[in-house]
């Protein structure tokens, strides 16, 4: 299944983020185990409901009363989506500052500057051969 890439709030890449490192299903028990604190105000079925909704998370079973949750794309799924999501379909232009807003919501530890330049150099010399 195709999961339409929509902007996750704040709250919900927070709870997706503990589904991305764990890698299995999680129920709100868990969760709540995992997150520590308060999801800024907001109950975690709220971001869980939001997160079925925009397809982020599908239901996979119960464990006893609890629902089971599991993602339904990886983290570097998401990157990617978000990534594309930037490029304009009609030019086939890199929107620029959408890709430098994107970037610094991003948790630096996991963007690979090095790669980044490597592909900013590559499409340069694409755009200047041309």
């Amino acid at each position: 299944m195709k999961v339409p890439i929509q902007h996750l709030t704040n709250q919900e890449k927070k709870v997706m983020s503990y589904f991305w490192a764990e890698d299995r299903p999680l129920t709100i028990s868990n969760l709540s185990n995992l997150c520590n604190e308060k999801i800024e105000g907001h109950h975690l079925n709220v971001v869980i409901k939001s997160l079925i909704t925009k397809g982020y998370l599908k239901v996979t079973g119960r464990t006893g009363n609890a629902r089971m949750y599991y993602g339904t794309l990886s983290f570097e799924e998401y990157n990617s989506k978000q990534l594309k999501s930037i490029i304009s379909t009609d030019k086939n232009l890199l929107n620029v500052s959408e890709l430098l807003f994107r970037l610094t919501e991003v948790d630096e530890q996991i963007i690979d500057y090095e790669a980044l330049e490597d592909w900013i150099k590559e499409s340069k010399s694409k755009y200047e051969s041309k």
